[in-house]
């Protein structure tokens, strides 16, 4: 019994250690709301477009996207962190057609419907 009892504990933890690493954190596990993630991202996303013109090269997006939080006062952090989280998948995303809000959206920044529709 107590070999059963030691496997299902095993199983267990193995299932919530592989469950645990997967999962990316949510704005609402970092404690920042969830709103102040979905501006930092919109506003820096805005910078980059505004700042790159159309087709640009991907050294150019790095540079742009490197300077995007700048000046983001209380949503440096938060912008910073975002960027650095989702850096390859932002930088993948800006060559694209898509907006702003569907790239915030598609990073997990937003939700569906956008809160802040004018930037």
């Amino acid at each position: 019994m107590s070999a059963v009892f030691i496997l299902c504990i095993l199983v267990a933890f193995s299932v919530w250690t592989v469950n645990g690493k997967n999962q990316q954190p949510q704005p609402e596990d970092t404690g920042i709301p969830e709103a102040d993630v979905c501006l930092a991202c919109k506003k820096a996303l805005n910078y980059v477009k505004e700042n790159t013109g159309q087709n640009p090269s991907e050294s150019k997006l790095k540079t742009t996207l490197g300077r995007a939080c700048s000046s983001e006062g209380k949503l440096f952090q938060t912008c910073k962190d975002f960027v650095k989280q989702h850096r390859q998948a932002l930088l993948r995303d800006l060559q694209t057609t898509d907006n702003v809000t569907k790239i915030c959206v598609k990073e997990g920044a937003c939700n569906g419907v956008s809160k802040n529709r004018h930037f």
